[in-house]
């Protein structure tokens, strides 16, 4: 609760303790609220994500990060002509993200396999380790040849 409504006295506390160059009044208190209600609680919900992926072992969750590297992959590979964006698929399993061709096991373009440690893709028994998910951009190159091989 003190999270999605910050208490005027939370709000003191971080910006005593954030030596915010601003006075605190109206204005900053609002600018707080915003920030800690949208980066604060999205990276809460992705942690809260990872710790249900790990802890169920029914289901699969497929988190924002997963999607988002899908799609920037995807807009990669769908910019050579050669290669028809609707056979770009994917598929989520417990420990990794598959973006293959066909929705095929056996034409499996790449593996994305987040955690709490580290985020990687692997393209064809290659494995790159990502600080960030638009660090899949450095792989352009790998992820055409790799999907052109797999369409031909």
């Amino acid at each position: 609760n003190e999270l999605i409504a910050p208490s005027k006295d939370l709000l003191k506390i971080i910006h005593k303790n954030m030596s915010f160059k601003s006075k605190f009044n109206e204005e900053t208190q609002g600018k707080m609220i915003n920030l800690i209600n949208s980066t604060l609680l999205k990276s809460l919900y992705e942690k809260k994500v990872l710790e249900e992926t790990k802890s169920n072992s029914l289901g699969v969750i497929t988190t924002e990060f997963e999607i988002q590297a899908y799609h920037t992959i995807r807009t990669m590979l769908i910019q050579n002509k050669r290669i028809p964006k609707e056979r770009i698929s994917y598929k989520d399993f417990k420990n990794f993200f598959n973006i293959s061709i066909d929705n095929s096991t056996k034409k499996v373009i790449c593996k994305l396999v987040f955690n709490d440690t580290k985020m990687k893709l692997i393209i064809d028994n290659n494995e790159y380790i990502l600080e960030h998910i638009d660090d899949v951009i450095k792989y352009k190159n790998e992820l055409i040849n790799r999907t052109l091989v797999l369409i031909e």
